[in-house]
């Protein structure tokens, strides 16, 4: 839905995911819509990508990891949209977004140092998109703008391995 000039997604009209699985209708219609975004991805037709933008929800269940739920689009996407600082949250029962998209979400108000490095390394402009009350700067796609440099990755994982060392990486 576009709002002037915002594309933007409110809570009663995610869709929710219920199970990580095929017999999940929802479940089936995200993995469609990142499949069909995945062709015009490589078909390199990006004015088809931004109009095909939508979000899901999905609270995480015992044995679902991050890696897991990311694998539709990317990481850095989940990552940059939920907020996080590093790649796992262990914790089931966790509500993520899901957008359709793969691409860089920078917050209107960066508040943690991976989020001030990514915004600092973004060129004004991107795409604004407010989620569920939430403003970003979307940078879609397969450029450069839209996955994590070095230095960002670099700082992405290292936040996860010191907070998960002595941790296992499935959700209890």
């Amino acid at each position: 839905m576009l709002i002037s000039g915002w594309i933007c997604a409110e809570e009663p009209e995610i869709p929710v995911i219920n199970e990580w699985r095929v017999r999940d209708p929802v479940y089936r219609q995200y993995r469609k819509a990142t499949d069909i975004i995945g062709q015009r991805l490589f078909l390199d037709r990006p004015e088809q990508i931004v109009e095909s933008l939508e979000f899901f929800v999905y609270t995480t269940e015992r044995g679902i990891d991050f890696f897991t739920v990311a694998a539709p689009t990317s990481l850095w996407t989940l990552a940059t949209l939920n907020r996080l600082s590093h790649p796992f949250d262990r914790r089931a029962n966790r509500t993520v977004l899901l957008p359709t998209v793969p691409g860089i979400f920078i917050p209107e108000n960066p508040e943690s140092g991976l989020e001030h490095l990514i915004a600092s390394r973004r060129p004004e402009g991107g795409i604004p998109v407010t989620v569920d009350g939430k403003k970003f700067r979307f940078f879609p796609g397969k450029s450069a703008a839209a996955k994590f440099a070095d230095d960002e990755w670099t700082l992405f994982v290292s936040i996860f391995n010191e907070e998960s060392s002595a941790e296992t990486l499935v959700v209890e």
